[in-house]
Order: structure tokens, then sequence, then C-alpha cells
């Protein structure tokens, strides 16, 4: 069965060069491109990071249509927040008018900006957490926080909380789909089609999705006791992946990529 989505936390089994690489190379890449794409402001860096962003996309043979569909909702968010912005920012050489509101170029410029940033660090991070499973995200977290640990930081237990934390978010979106499809099932806003109408069937849906988020919650606090996780207890690896040739070369090529973005 075709995905219709792929959001952030999903983890999409594959043979890729990608998914073949370290957990640690690949949090640390994406770290690395979200604060490159925080500081670029020219065009050349712009176009690079955008062909980068494509090249990573193709070659981790994730489904394109999928993770197309899953910038819908941000899509409409970030034209929503780049409206405001250009009638907001009122500085810089005026363009054009639409009734009594002024576009200015410095209003213009910081929307795509915005937009443009957000997207990219959208698309990396499903990129990653698509090609990593979450306890080989866990496994790099501990491994790259580990020197915290003498100052009784606790770093299994913050690694613990982000890989839960992004396993939630598909569990999230698939029981919200279950609460969809129940409503319509019973026929609940088969007749509403307006506009104001469809924003008031997001209500409802709310109060049911944060009950079985808690539920999920629940649950997985009494299977974690029930096998007597414990944070500062000793534990075993069960699959250790050794670091590779190719993972010296993908960290390399990305220092040397966002070095010559930065640059740009």
């Amino acid at each position: 069965m075709a995905r219709r989505s792929v959001v952030i936390g999903d983890y999409i089994e594959g043979h890729s060069f990608i998914h073949t690489l370290d957990a640690k190379v690949k949090l640390i890449s994406t770290f690395l491109f979200a604060i490159v794409f925080f500081t670029v402001s020219s065009i050349g860096s712009f176009s690079l990071s955008s062909i980068l962003i494509l090249l990573l996309l193709l070659s981790s043979r994730l489904p394109i249509r999928a993770v197309l569909q899953s910038l819908a909702p941000v899509f409409v968010f970030l034209l929503v927040f780049s409206l405001i912005q250009l009638i907001v920012i009122q500085d810089g050489k005026p363009l054009f008018s639409i009734g009594p509101i002024t576009i200015y170029d410095e209003g213009m410029t910081m929307a795509f900006i915005v937009f443009w940033r957000t997207i990219m660090l959208f698309l990396i991070a499903i990129i990653m957490t698509a090609t990593t499973s979450s306890y080989h995200i866990t496994q790099a977290i501990e491994t790259l926080l580990s020197p915290l640990n003498k100052v009784r930081f606790p770093v299994r237990d913050v690694a613990t909380m982000v890989s839960i934390a992004l396993r939630f978010i598909p569990i999230l979106r698939d029981e919200l789909l279950l609460i969809q499809q129940a409503q319509r099932a019973r026929g609940y806003g088969r007749f509403k089609k307006s506009l104001k109408n469809r924003i008031k069937l997001f209500i409802p849906l709310f109060v049911p999705l944060f009950i079985r988020a808690l539920k999920r919650a629940e649950e997985l606090g009494e299977a974690m006791e029930a096998r007597g996780y414990q944070s500062r207890g000793t534990y075993t690896t069960w699959k250790k992946k050794q670091w590779q040739r190719n993972d010296t070369f993908a960290l390399s090529l990305s220092i040397v990529l966002a070095c010559l973005i930065l640059s740009l």
C-alpha cells in the first residue's frame, strides 16, 4: 500500500547509501546544515542548498510524492505567515500596492527567506528520520552526548525522550486519521462544506486525539516499567554499527559542502 505522506519520525526501511550511513553522521550533518540554513542569505547559497536537499532526497530513495504531500500543512501555515510578514514589514523600496496595503522589497525578501528556511529544515529532518530507525537515533544521541555523563547529565533520559518524541509524531498522525475516518463513517460533518464549518470540524478532533495520546503515553510507561527500564542501569547493545569508510567520506563531504555554501 502506497504511503499518503511521510512525517518527521517515520522510518522507511531501505538500502540506499544514506540508509547505510552511521546515525551519528546523519545527526551531525543534519544539525550542521540546519545552522547553515539559518545563516545563508545569498542567491548562490540558496540555490546550492536547494540542489543539495534535492540530491539527498533522490539518493535516499524515499517516496517523493509522499514527502511532498507531507509538506501541505506546513506550506499552508507558511503562506499565512509570509503574508503577515509582507503586510507588517514596511522597510525598503515599495514594489506595489493592493488597496491600502503596500508591499516592500524587504518584506518580500524576509517572507521568502523564512519560507525557504522552514521548508529546507523540514525536508532535511524528514530525510534524517526516514532513513534512520529510532533505535539507532537513540544510540547516536547517547554516544554524541556521552562526555556529559562526567557531569551527571541525564544523557540516556534525553536520548530516550527524543526518540519517543520522534516516534510519537507518526503515531499521532495515524490516530488522527482513525478519528477522522470514524467521524466520517458516522456522517459527522458530511454536509458542512463552508470554510467556517470546516474549521469548526477540527475542534472535535483534538479532544479524542488528546485522550488517545495520553492513553498511548500511559501504555508506553507501563511497558517500560514492566521491562525494568532504568536510566542509570547497565545496558548492552543489541545492534552496534561499526564506523565505515563511507561514514568518514559522508561526514567530510558534509563539512566541505557546508563551508562552500557559507562562502557563497
